[in-house]
């Protein structure tokens, strides 16, 4: 399978991990925990403010620059969750965490984010090889 799929395989199911989440935040939302601040362990740093949404806003259109520049899908990856976190935080007030392992909760835009980076450092460390 060339790489060209293997991104595009990853894209499609990182946006499908998305409208899930979606589907399970309107379903859920009595049941989850809804975070207002950012949350790097536990409930770290309060709640939500409109630096927050600036500061998501700004983030995302970094990684869009980034997308665009740099041409690597990781960024697109990373640009889902992010967006489906802002839209959370405008319409719910904060995100809804559901998934938990022990003080740790997080949702499916956080896995996600997690595995764009990942494919960043990849796509970076291929590249890198390639060249040299």
């Amino acid at each position: 399978m060339k790489i060209n799929k293997v991104k595009s395989v990853i894209v499609g199911v990182s946006t499908t991990g998305i409208l899930i989440h979606h589907l399970i935040t309107t379903f859920s939302i009595r049941l989850c925990t809804v975070n207002s601040g950012i949350s790097l362990i536990g409930n770290t740093f309060g709640t939500v403010s409109y630096a927050i949404v600036l500061a998501d806003v700004f983030a995302i259109a970094i990684v869009l620059l980034s997308f665009v520049y740099f041409h690597k899908s990781g960024f697109i990856i990373v640009f889902i969750g992010g967006l489906s976190n802002l839209v959370d935080r405008i319409f719910l007030g904060g995100v809804c965490d559901y998934l938990r392992i022990g003080a740790l909760r997080y949702n499916i835009n956080d896995v996600v984010i997690v595995i764009g980076i990942v494919f960043i450092i990849y796509e970076i460390i291929r590249e890198n090889t390639q060249n040299s």
